[in-house]
């Protein structure tokens, strides 16, 4: 049975690998293609993490939710995930710097959001 579903799911791969769409995401002068893990600032490239990706890309796609920590360990590493929570705080730092301070708020206590 067992390797019947990996036939299947191997089948899935190449049969999905030709209807591949790629899907931009924009929020003021910042442009995410979130197909091939490129992001755009005023039109620059700007290179990213992919954990950096990850975390600015659930902001952008799901804007004005504030997320916790504890959702972005879950959603990024798992449930069985052995980082600190302030790893969380490190990547919104480095996506601060690079993508500018204005464009993640903190709400205090809770965590951080991308306003609408």
């Amino acid at each position: 049975m067992n390797i019947l579903l990996l036939k299947i799911e191997a089948v899935l791969r190449r049969s999905s690998v030709q209807t591949t769409v790629k899907s931009m995401v924009e929020y003021k002068n910042i442009c995410l293609e979130i197909g091939n893990y490129t992001i755009y600032r005023d039109g620059k490239k700007v290179e990213l993490t992919a954990k950096e990706f990850e975390v600015i890309e659930a902001m952008l796609l799901n804007q004005g939710k504030v997320f916790s920590r504890e959702e972005f360990l879950t959603a990024l590493w798992g449930y069985n995930y052995f980082v600190d929570s302030r790893t969380i705080d490190v990547h919104i730092k480095n996506l601060r710097i690079k993508l500018g301070k204005e464009l993640i708020q903190t709400v205090k206590g809770v965590g951080y959001r991308v306003a609408k």
